[in-house]
Parts: structure tokens; sequence; C-alpha cells
């Protein structure tokens, strides 16, 4: 048999279960008459409920081996007596006696005052059946069943109510565009429209659950959507990381279960935060990131031409990264401030692209005045080179120049004349056998 609270557990499980169709917003619960009787009713059944735990509580039973000993101990030391309730081990319990109605305060009153007390009960009666059937009365639908007709986007269908085609605009979610007709589209718009053709195929069976604000100025219904399933639609999207969490105006019924759908996605890296398609936040921050971790070398090297290109590529890593950030900027559907964390993880890699850029394009200009250092040094040693070679072929025209050896014997005889011998091959002037024009005596020599 099942006790008061699994039953109460059983309850509460399914009003958790079932929570969109079991609660209505307060804005839509039929005004105060209607929330009057609302809590009058449960009221009356959480006494009606009090009333049977107490009751059985209180039953008359026989008392347990332990109640046994501790009232046995209490009336012999101190003389106090068990409740009456209680009947010792082994004693017959007392069966409890019905009340008899004729006993009733009512019953009395009616023997005594007959007339006027049938005219108040019938009166107290009406009242309560009147405001009864007033709540009732003035609560409307806060739920509608219907049938998808077609989907306009990721977070806009048209579903038939009743006679009536209604353009739904679903609650507490946020999708990337998708102009069919103009075939304008968002990044990801065209697969958040997929995914809720997936969701919600034309012709099935939908609940049209509303909250407080029922439509937008467009005209539009704004409600949360059950499928066939019993899948919240609103909250399916996020979880597809197709849609973001959106509270406008008062309607906030599902911003929970949709920013927890989104969070979902993110963690598992589902549609906007995965990195399958180019335009996505995640696929941008992994592109943008690795770019710039190619750009970082670990060394730089010595050569100008090199470093020339490494700052060159890390100051264009760098500047894509504004670039980056204004593609990011694009996702706002995903939520506010959602793209925060993201637009810091690119600053972070832009500046150390940036900071590795500026340390690469200072070492190339080291290398680069070094190397003009190194230039001119090798210049002027080439000029040196040049004039050295120049002189000694000077002296080398020189000594070609100058007369073999035969000539010495008719210098020797022209050395007796006046003048000075006209040799001009080599000398050595240690030796003697010519004069030469200043009067110093040498030694005509071979020049080889």
């Amino acid at each position: 048999m099942l006790s008061v609270g699994s039953v109460g557990v059983i309850v509460a499980r399914y009003a958790q279960a079932h929570s969109d169709r079991l609660s209505a917003p307060p804005a839509l619960g039929g005004g105060p008459v209607a929330q009057a009787a609302t809590t009058v009713a449960v009221t009356s059944l959480g006494l009606v409920i009090l009333l049977w735990i107490v009751r059985r509580a209180t039953r008359p039973r026989e008392m347990t081996p332990a109640e046994h000993r501790t009232y046995y101990r209490q009336l012999v030391a101190r003389g106090i007596p068990k409740p009456e309730r209680l009947s010792w081990t082994g004693e017959a319990v007392p069966t409890r006696q019905r009340a008899n109605p004729r006993q009733w305060w009512i019953a009395r009153t009616y023997r005594h005052r007959p007339r006027t007390t049938t005219i108040v009960a019938g009166a107290l009666i009406a009242v309560m059946v009147s405001v009864v059937s007033l709540g009732v009365g003035a609560t409307p639908s806060y739920a509608d069943d219907g049938s998808v007709v077609d989907v306009v986007d990721g977070d806009t269908v048209d579903i038939q109510i009743g006679d009536t085609v209604e353009r739904v605009r679903l609650l507490n979610v946020d999708a990337p565009e998708n102009n069919k007709a103009s075939r304008v589209s968002e990044c990801l718009g065209p697969e958040a429209t997929a995914e809720m053709e997936r969701l919600l195929p034309a012709g099935s069976r939908v609940t049209v659950i509303y909250d407080v604000e029922r439509r937008d100025n467009y005209g539009r219904l704004l409600a949360g959507v059950e499928n066939a399933d019993g899948e919240l639609v609103n909250a399916e999207l996020a979880q597809a990381g197709l849609g973001g969490p959106l509270v406008v105006g008062a309607n906030s019924r599902f911003h929970d279960r949709v920013r927890d759908a989104s969070i979902a996605a993110e963690n598992d890296k589902r549609g906007a935060f995965g990195t399958d398609i180019a335009c996505t936040p995640g696929s941008i921050i992994s592109t943008y990131e690795s770019e710039s971790t190619s750009a970082v070398a670990d060394s730089l090297p010595e050569d100008s031409a090199a470093l020339a290109t490494i700052a060159a590529t890390a100051l264009a890593v760098s500047e894509a990264g504004d670039s980056a950030v204004a593609d990011l900027g694009e996702f706002d559907w995903l939520g506010p401030d959602r793209m925060t964390p993201y637009i810091e993880r690119v600053r972070e890699a832009q500046q150390t692209a940036a900071t590795h850029g500026d340390v690469a394009e200072e070492r190339h200009a080291e290398a680069k005045a070094d190397e003009e250092r190194a230039a001119e040094r090798a210049a002027e040693e080439a000029a040196a080179q040049e004039k050295a070679a120049r002189e000694e072929a000077a002296r080398q025209a020189e000594r070609d120049s100058a007369p073999r050896s035969g000539d010495s014997d008719s210098n020797s005889r022209n050395s007796g004349g006046g003048g000075g011998s006209t040799y001009t091959g080599c000398r050595n002037y240690n030796g003697t056998g010519m004069i030469d024009d200043k009067g110093r005596s040498f030694q005509p020599i071979p020049c080889s």
C-alpha cells in the first residue's frame, strides 16, 4: 500500500516533468477571483490531508516494547501516566468510536433554528459555487493544441490553431536569420531552419504554451512549442548550438531551460561552438589561435630577410585579429556577452603576435645594420685589394719594359762615356760594373 509520502513524491515528479502544462503564468491566472478560488480549493485540500495525518497518528494502538519500557519506568519512578491512546502490551486496544453527527454544532444549531440555519448554509454553498465558477470561467487557456503549417526560420513557425493559421515566434530563444525569399542568411541560418524543420515537420501536432505577453508588436504569437514527442523545441534548438537565450519584456518562462541547453551545447562543442563550419565562433577562434601560434617562432634567426618575413607575418596576423573580433560580434543572437570570452582569447593571441612581430622587426633592423656595416668593410677591403693590385700591375709593367740581360755588355761599353748608363733593368748597387745617371756604381741583375 502506498503511503502519503510515496503519493506525494509521485505527484511531485509528475508535476516537474509536465510543469509547462500544469502551471499557468501568474498573469494568466484569471484575476483575483480565480486566484481566490484556487487558494480556497488548495487550502481545503491541505486541511483535509493534515486532519487525516493527525487522526492516523493519534489512533489507539498497542505500545511497542521500547515504549512499554519507557512509560513503565516513568510510571514507577515518577508516577507519570501513559498516554490514553496507548495500551500496555497484551492489553486490549479500545476501538475509536465514530462521532455522532447529531452532536455536531451545526446539528444542534439546526434543531434550535432550522430556518435560519438552512438559509445561511444555502447562501454559503451558493457563494462557494459562484466563486469557483467565476474562477474557472475567468481563467483563460494558457496552452493550445495545433498543427505545423510551415517553418519560417529557426525561431518562427506557422501553426494552425483552430481555424486560424498563427505565426508563432518562439519565446526566450534567438536564432540566426535565414530569409528564404531574399536568400540572405546569417552564419548557421540555414542550419537552424533545417533543425526546426526536423523538430516540427509539417502537419505534426504541437502544443503552444503561452507566457505573460501573448503577442509582439508584429502581431505574432509568443509561445513555447512542444512537439509530438513532448520536446520543448525552444530548448532543443539551443541544445543543438543553433539558438541562444533571450528575454524580451515580461516573458521569461522558458529562459532557464534555453540557457542551460545552450551551455550544454557549448560544453559539447555543437553548432556555433563547433569547428565543422568555417564561419562559426568555434572555428573562428580555433583558426585564429592556430595562425597566431604559427606566426610566433620559438627562436628568431639571424638572417635579416628571414626576420623581415617573420615580422611581416606576425603583424599581418595581429591585424587579422580585428577582423576576427568583428566576425564574432555577428553572433549576438547567442546571448548578451556570450562572445566576450572568445573575443578576449582573440585579443590575447593578437597581442602575442603583435609583440612577437615588434621583436622580430627590431632584430631585423639590427641584423640589417650589421649586414650594412659588414658590406662597407668588405667594400673597403675590396678597394684596398684593388689598389694593391693596380700598384702591383704598374710595377710589373715597369719590370716587363726593362732590357734583358743581353743588353748589359752594350750598357757596360756605354758606361765609360760622359753620361750615366741607360740601363733600366734590375740593379744591385752593392756590385760594380755600371754607373747610373747619378754616378752610383751598380751591377745589372735579372729581374725574374
